[in-house]
């Protein structure tokens, strides 16, 4: 994706929790990661995660 000019960015999950359930319980986290993208920051993307990687992220446990 890189290679055709699309930036694209990578949350892993840690916690064995299903899909469904992430999105109920981390809506907080959702919206703060969408708002840093939008805005080309990381300051509330760096309170919930840990970069790992270029691009690649951690969700830190809630």
């Amino acid at each position: 994706m890189q290679e055709q000019g699309v930036k694209s960015q990578l949350f892993i999950n840690r916690s064995e929790e299903r899909h469904t359930r992430l999105v109920n319980q981390y809506t907080p986290f959702i919206f703060a990661v969408l708002e840093d993208l939008i805005k080309g920051e990381e300051r509330r993307t760096e309170k919930t995660s840990i970069q790992v990687g270029t691009d690649v992220y951690l969700l830190r446990q809630i």
